[in-house]
C-alpha cells in the first residue's frame, strides 16, 4: 500500500489513532512511522484524543 501512495506522488503519510489501539501503534512503528505527538478531534460522540504518527516518502 506505501509503494502505491508513493508512486501516486505523495510525500508523506499520517495516521492518527486512539491511544488505546496499540496494534495499530506498534504496525506504525515496524513501517517506521515517527511518532509526533497528539491531536485533538472534534466529534462529540467518541474520544477526541488521538496519537499521530507520520512517515516521510522517498
Amino acid at each position: 500500500m506505501l509503494t502505491v501512495i508513493e508512486t501516486k506522488g505523495f510525500k508523506h503519510v499520517r495516521i492518527d489513532t486512539h491511544p488505546e489501539n496499540q496494534r495499530l501503534q506498534h504496525i506504525a512503528d515496524k513501517f517506521g512511522f515517527e511518532y509526533r505527538g497528539i491531536i485533538y478531534i472534534e466529534d462529540e460522540t467518541v474520544e477526541p484524543e488521538r496519537k499521530v504518527y507520520e512517515l516521510e516518502l522517498g
